[in-house]
């Protein structure tokens, strides 16, 4: 693989970044929630441009792939979980891109670490659904 494809990879999560998750796992443990359309429509505007649409996700990849394809959304998505442009020698654990797109996401700066953990032990994070 090489930097130019790296640079150009966005891994997004699924439930409650690109899919629907209101109800949580109580409503959507089997399937999860219809796309949001304004998430579906930007990844579009990425793809355009040449960029690769990944999904990483804690669901079953061959679940994941029947909600992508009950949903049209096969010729926006070119992996699950794992890469295909991953290096030989890299993991497939965690799939190389140039961002990661989630609904818990915390930015580390390479400064920021104890700001974050204050953060998180006096309970001030929220993911966006909550």
């Amino acid at each position: 693989m090489s930097t130019e494809t790296s640079k150009r990879t966005v891994v997004i999560d699924l439930d409650n970044t690109l899919a629907d998750y209101v109800g949580g796992w109580d409503k959507h443990k089997d399937f999860p929630g219809d796309p949001y359309q304004d998430v579906v429509f930007e990844l579009r505007r990425l793809k355009a441009q040449g960029w690769l649409i990944g999904i990483l996700t804690t669901r079953p990849t061959e679940l994941t792939w029947k909600w992508i394809n009950t949903h049209n959304l096969r010729d926006l998505i070119e992996f699950v979980n794992d890469n295909p442009h991953q290096p030989k020698d890299a993991s497939t654990h965690k799939p190389i891109a140039f961002c990661y797109i989630d609904d818990r996401g915390i930015r580390f700066t390479g400064h920021n670490m104890r700001e974050i953990v204050d953060g998180l032990l006096a309970g001030e994070f929220q993911p966006w659904g909550k």
